[in-house]
């Protein structure tokens, strides 16, 4: 995250990367309207353009590992949810 910061984003802080990354694992990394309400320092402009650096560099952050499964979780978990639902529907 640090490295992040120093390379183009000196004003994200701390609590900023913390909401955007919960948000992000809860509700999708596209979810920008949700972010922008989440984060009401930044414009959403800002949001897209550190979303863009973000995904590009989520490899590299130490905990970026952990951020990528709990996405793949969250995803699984709606689409499980999804065939649930299309199947209680079916009958």
């Amino acid at each position: 995250m640090v490295k992040l910061i120093s390379t183009g984003f000196p004003t994200w802080e701390r609590r900023e990367y913390d909401t955007f990354v919960t948000i992000t694992e809860t509700y999708g990394k596209d979810n920008f309207d949700i972010l922008v309400q989440s984060i009401p320092s930044k414009t959403k402009e800002e949001i897209v353009q550190y979303s863009s650096a973000f995904w590009n560099k989520v490899k590299d952050l130490p905990e970026g590992q952990k951020i990528l499964r709990n996405m793949e979780k969250k995803e699984k978990s709606e689409k499980q949810k999804e065939y649930s639902n299309k199947l209680l529907n079916l009958k």
